[in-house]
């Protein structure tokens, strides 16, 4: 009887089933969203590209033509291919690359329904245009509404997305002092918060950050400010997508709460939420009823504070949304010794895996004084991951084995280096698993960000406070400092991309392939070594001080946690001491280093060295080397913002040979190619002058 019934049901879903056809073009086109003119990747002429809109059971035809000059793909997020991969998009992982001046043709049937989205997966593109949305529509709807709307949030940079990766690898500050973000001295006195930030110095801990990149604008529908026209008492389901590179957004509507039903395309036991944090790659739908007079706001805001972008919806005068309070960053530091408290996620109640073992969660431990911050969670809160509960039973079959997989989330603002358990893409790249396992990853986020994961072809629930009904999604936000444990059933065959949706913490090693192990032949292992170099960029810089006492200048370039790092320096006269080195960094507190040191000593001048860095409490770089006649050199180096733009470095350095030397330099930053400064070195006394960087 059980075999008759699926049967009815399987023919049933092919009589109803139909083919949908869509036709996508990449291609370059100049657009203006802030007054400037700048070179786009559009699909079909826009950004973002169309909805694809079908049914649960439809099948998708979908041509991408690519009109570029270089390679592109399309991924369609939270869609899942079971039995196959090969439509995925990912380009040499799971599917070919779509040339320059190619095409490809996506087929695959929708076993879903919900709201996603689609974007590349070669390199950078993404932030540049290319994504747009999915709306599949179930065979039978829950909740009966008059509209549909779909807002697909984003951000833009008027920099090519290259030039932000090159910035951020060279370890600048500019993008905060941009934003006004740095956190000074200045701010630590006028925030009562010195000793908050002496704490985190002794305990080596980074400063706190929110967003990477500075961007010139935020979009809700490739627009900064919007309309769409409603009519009273219309009920309208909001489809939100945020589709940025790198930016959490807090959307709120201005006739109240969110009432939230569906997460990540999956429904939801329904929830009001008044600030809706929304990861990077994540999707919720909310139902709103338009009131009877007045437009009323939905506002994105960027969760750093630095922009938002706005939809009214209705029709009369304005109503504008309160707006959330900018973050205290000074009131956000957690101190190194953070300890779990409680046995739950966030410190809530033990809350059960599928297992049965206990999901741990940590707070940040007693370095933070809660009571001091000047925000309380109502006004900024987490993602809304507590309050989501799936409409039915999660749990997986207790039949099957486990496998456990912990990750480590780690992370360097200063080199740019992300990656999981300490390791980049290119050091490690699978995650071993085998099919008919349940799988349970646990993770621990030892760094200062936010991090937004996301596993290809999958769905898994994320362990929280309702035990057997958590709710099932296909990106989860792990917390800074925070811990979190997902699990899925591994019920497919070969490779599935894992990784951070920050587009540059991906590009930059917080990537991993979870494989099931399937064999490759000889021409899919080379697709797949293509896949791996794309991500062994090198990028190159530099900066150059002139000064009237003396000048130096630093060339470097760094791939991973490779880098090549020549420096020189000179009074104009007789002295001079340069160096050549390999760097091979290790974590965010070490790494070694080897060449060449060329400096007017009194023999040999041109010696072999090797060496160790090392952040001291304090955050102190040490520098320690020994050249090959046996002398030695110990430099210590302490960088501090006095102000937004203004900068002290102190440097103490010794030679068993040259003697020691010590120098502080005051460095006022114009823009991202100039500075201007003053130094006073102990050999050549004072100097004013310029440092340009490029």
């Amino acid at each position: 009887m059980k075999w008759i019934l699926l049967l009815i049901y399987l023919l049933s879903t092919l009589l109803s089933a139909k083919d949908v056809y869509y036709n996508l073009t990449i291609d370059y086109q100049q657009v203006n969203f802030t007054g400037e003119n700048v070179e786009a990747m559009t699909i079909n002429g826009g950004i973002p590209g169309p909805t694809i809109k079908a049914q649960e059971g439809d099948w998708v035809n979908i041509k991408v033509t690519n009109n570029m000059d270089v390679d592109t793909s399309i991924h369609w997020h939270g869609i899942l291919f079971p039995g196959r991969n090969d439509q995925d998009g990912v380009p040499n992982l799971t599917t070919p690359p779509i040339k320059a001046h190619g095409s490809y043709t996506f087929r695959f049937p929708l076993i879903q329904s919900g709201t996603y989205w689609y974007h590349s997966h070669t390199r950078l593109q993404e932030q540049r245009g290319v994504y747009g949305s999915i709306m599949i529509q179930p065979k039978k709807k829950r909740y009966k509404v008059d509209k549909e709307l779909v807002l697909i949030l984003s951000d833009w940079t008027n920099e090519d997305p290259q030039e932000v990766m090159r910035t951020l690898k060279r370890g600048s500050e500019y993008y905060s002092i941009k934003k006004g973000t740095v956190q000074s001295l200045w701010g630590a006195i006028e925030h009562n918060a010195v000793g908050n930030m002496l704490t985190q110095w002794k305990n080596q801990m980074p400063a706190m950050d929110l967003s990477d990149v500075y961007y010139d604008a935020f979009l809700i529908n490739g627009k900064q400010n919007s309309s769409y026209k409603a009519k009273s008492g219309e009920k309208i389901r909001l489809r939100i997508i945020n589709g940025s590179a790198s930016t959490f957004f807090y959307v709120q509507y201005a006739d109240g709460p969110l009432h939230i039903v569906s997460a990540d395309g999956v429904d939801v036991k329904p929830f009001d939420q008044d600030k809706l944090l929304i990861s990077v790659a994540e999707t919720y739908d909310a139902i709103i009823t338009v009131p009877n007079d007045g437009t009323f706001e939905l506002r994105a805001t960027a969760q750093d504070g630095s922009g938002k972008a706005s939809i009214y919806i209705g029709h009369g005068e304005k109503e504008s949304v309160k707006g959330v309070p900018k973050p205290n960053y000074y009131a956000m530091r957690c101190g190194a010794s953070m300890k779990p408290k409680g046995k739950g996620i966030g410190g809530s109640k033990t809350m059960k895996c599928s297992g049965g073992k206990s999901a741990v969660g940590m707070k940040c431990g007693a370095s933070m004084n809660m009571k001091k911050m000047d925000m309380s969670l109502s006004q900024r809160p987490p993602t809304p991951y507590a309050k989501l509960e799936a409409l039915e039973d999660t749990t997986l079959d207790k039949k099957r084995p486990w496998r456990e997989v912990h990750l480590t989330l780690n992370g360097d603002m200063r080199s740019y280096i992300w990656s999981f358990n300490g390791k980049t893409l290119s050091e490690e790249d699978k995650i071993p698993i085998k099919k008919g396992e349940n799988v349970r990853f646990i993770f621990e986020n030892k760094t200062m960000m936010h991090h937004p994961l996301h596993l290809h072809g999958h769905f898994f629930r994320v362990v929280n406070e309702n035990g057997s009904r958590s709710p099932l999604k296909h990106t989860v936000d792990i917390a800074p400092l925070g811990k979190s444990v997902i699990e899925f059933a591994a019920d497919y065959e070969k490779d599935w991309l894992f990784h951070c949706h920050i587009l540059y913490h991906m590009m930059s090693g917080m990537t991993r392939v979870v494989s099931y192990g399937t064999p490759k032949n000889q021409k899919e292992q080379a697709s797949y070594n293509r896949f791996i170099k794309e991500f062994d960029k090198w990028y190159f810089w530099g900066n150059m001080l002139a000064l009237d006492s003396m000048n130096e200048g630093l060339l470097a370039a760094a791939s991973g946690k490779n880098s090549l790092i020549a420096y020189w320096e000179s009074d104009y006269d007789t002295e001079y001491d340069n160096y050549i080195v390999y760097n091979r960094y290790i974590d965010r507190f070490s790494s070694w280093f080897g060449g060449v040191s060329i400096a007017d000593r009194e023999s040999d001048k041109t010696r072999a060295i090797i060496g160790y860095n090392y952040l001291l409490p304090g955050l102190i770089d040490a520098k320690l080397w020994v050249d090959s006649q046996g002398d030695a050199r110990i430099w210590f180096i302490k960088e501090l913002m006095l102000t937004n733009n203004t900068g002290l470095e102190l440097e103490y350095q010794y030679d068993t040979e040259l003697k020691s030397e010590w120098s502080a330099t005051l460095d006022y930053r114009i823009n991202k190619q100039f500075s201007i400064g003053a130094r006073y070195h102990s050999d050549t006394k004072w100097g004013a002058g310029i440092r340009w960087f490029f």
